[in-house]
């Protein structure tokens, strides 16, 4: 689906690259489709990147897409690749798949699930309109840091802790 919206914005004259992080099992077929449509010159496929490369492979990006789709047993249960992005600034699209529109927390960055002409019209205006591309940054960052940040977690976890009366377990001394 991703691949088939990337090849919309080529119709659309955009001039972009894809990179693909990470591997499976669907990766020929993936690889097999882009070149059936035509855009598999634009396209680096890096495989597995150790995860001290990933804030690397980041910084060169413009965008950082998670199309998962839901299967019978299973759905996008964080997706923590979209906090590490959002945490460096860099702007996230994500679909409807599980907990991705929670953690993005904004709507005009999700898309349905499979649908490749919500996708390229969402990725064509952060391309192209570098001010909503600035805003999406800072939203993101923003949110990574009062959402996702080990200090926001430790104090939402001592809330819950506060909340549930574990916080201060309380002592008695007997004789």
């Amino acid at each position: 689906m991703l691949l088939r919206a990337f090849r919309l914005l080529m119709h659309r004259g955009l001039d972009a690259e894809l990179l693909f992080l990470g591997t499976g099992p669907q990766k020929e077929a993936w690889q097999s489709l882009a070149a059936e449509l035509g855009i598999a010159e634009r396209i680096q496929w890096l495989g597995s990147v150790p995860h001290v490369q990933v804030p690397e492979m980041m910084a060169q990006m413009d965008v950082l897409v998670l199309p998962s789709r839901s299967a019978p047993d299973w759905q996008e249960q964080f997706g923590l690749v979209l906090a590490q992005a959002m945490m460096r600034g860099l702007p996230v699209i994500g679909s409807t798949c599980g907990a991705i529109p929670e953690v993005i927390g904004r709507e005009d960055v999700i898309f349905p699930e499979g649908n490749e002409v919500a996708l390229a019209r969402i990725l064509e205006r952060i391309l192209v309109d570098e001010g909503w591309r600035r805003e999406l940054s800072q939203y993101g960052r923003e949110r990574a840091l009062c959402c996702y940040s080990f200090q926001a977690l430790a104090e939402k976890l001592i809330q819950v802790y506060l909340h549930t009366g574990l916080g201060c377990p309380s002592r008695t001394i007997s004789s």
